[in-house]
């Protein structure tokens, strides 16, 4: 699904893509849901974000949870979007 760069005209968003945007942009607690669809996103995701921050040590703050994918209080140190999945899903 994100295998191709989203700068191409040609790459259009599955339907799951799609949905997976709404429930972050409503901040809505994307990984608690059993669509299985949006839970490939998200490990996909995951995926990307895991081999880009491999350098990084997280900004540790254990007062708020990630609502798109659960994890507690680890902030990129420069952007503070999540660590894990890079939302500001929080």
């Amino acid at each position: 699904m994100l295998e191709k760069p989203i700068n191409k005209p040609d790459y259009k968003l599955s339907e799951a893509e799609i949905k997976f945007n709404n429930l972050v942009c409503t901040s809505q607690w994307v990984y608690t849901k059993k669509d299985v669809d949006l839970k490939l996103v998200l490990k996909q995701i995951k995926k990307k974000i895991k081999i880009l921050n491999k350098d990084l040590k997280p900004y540790i703050d254990s007062e708020y949870r990630c609502r798109t994918c659960g994890t507690k209080g680890r902030y990129h140190p420069v952007t503070s979007y999540c660590f894990i999945c890079d939302t500001d899903n929080f």
